[in-house]
């Protein structure tokens, strides 16, 4: 569901937004008096998150509506509100490698297209580009460009990165933490609205990323390449 407020009357003043970012939470004191100050608290937002940000409006005293996981997008006279999945993707893998060598094969593009890509650009430090591509790849032989940028990079132990465009932008957060003489890797992605799309392309992306942590376990251990280019080379 998507509504479209023309003006903040059902923002009340004294309201706190909180920004969600990963596991890590930002809290700002904010009175909201005009649409005008509202539209310029969101752009604030973005420029600091790099990505639509995660918002939750509390009730404070009784005096504001309540609406939890959203998204505020906003065009030169509307503020809109887009209800998000109250879900999250999480896979999960343990790869014989040490979290230093997972990491660095995470973050470097060429590693990326030997194994699960074709045509990715990705420079891993903050506000750098991480954009995913595919060109006749795997069975159906689609071809793709997705967006993103990189939000966070603490190797070897946390990769952060958002992707995708308008509506369907959402946010990966890859953990990389040693296990049993190796490195277990957890991805977590949220941000999907609550519409046809959105739903479609978590169930799409569920599987995807189960597949990428699977062909980037065979990779690292096994030297396995998986890419439709080579391999019709």
């Amino acid at each position: 569901m998507i509504q479209t407020l023309n003006s903040i009357s059902e923002i009340r003043q004294s309201t706190l937004i909180k920004t969600e970012r990963s596991d890590r939470q930002h809290v700002l004191p904010i009175s909201l008096t005009t649409l005008d100050h509202t539209l310029h608290v969101i752009g604030v937002l973005r420029n600091l998150y790099q990505a639509p940000p995660y918002v939750i409006l509390e009730t404070i005293q009784n005096k504001t509506i309540v609406v939890s996981r959203l998204r505020l997008s906003t065009t030169p006279e509307t503020l809109k509100v887009v209800k998000m999945l109250d879900c999250t993707i999480k896979q999960r893998t343990w790869i014989v490698a040490s979290p230093e060598k997972v990491y660095d094969t995470f973050t470097n593009a060429a590693d990326w297209d030997r194994f699960f890509t074709t045509g990715m650009k990705l420079d891993p430090s903050p506000g750098g580009i991480c954009s995913f591509a595919w060109k006749d790849w795997g069975p159906d032989k689609y071809t793709l460009q997705v967006p993103g940028t990189v939000i966070e990079a603490e190797r070897p132990n946390l990769f952060v990165f958002s992707w995708g465009e308008g509506e369907l932008t959402t946010t990966i957060t890859v953990r990389f933490e040693p296990a049993d003489n190796g490195t277990t890797v957890t991805l977590t992605e949220d941000g999907y609205p609550n519409t046809s799309k959105g739903r479609a392309a978590i169930l799409d992306c569920a599987s995807g990323w189960g597949e990428a942590l699977t062909l980037l376990k065979f990779y690292i251990e096994h030297g396995i390449v998986y890419d439709s280019a080579l391999r019709r080379s």
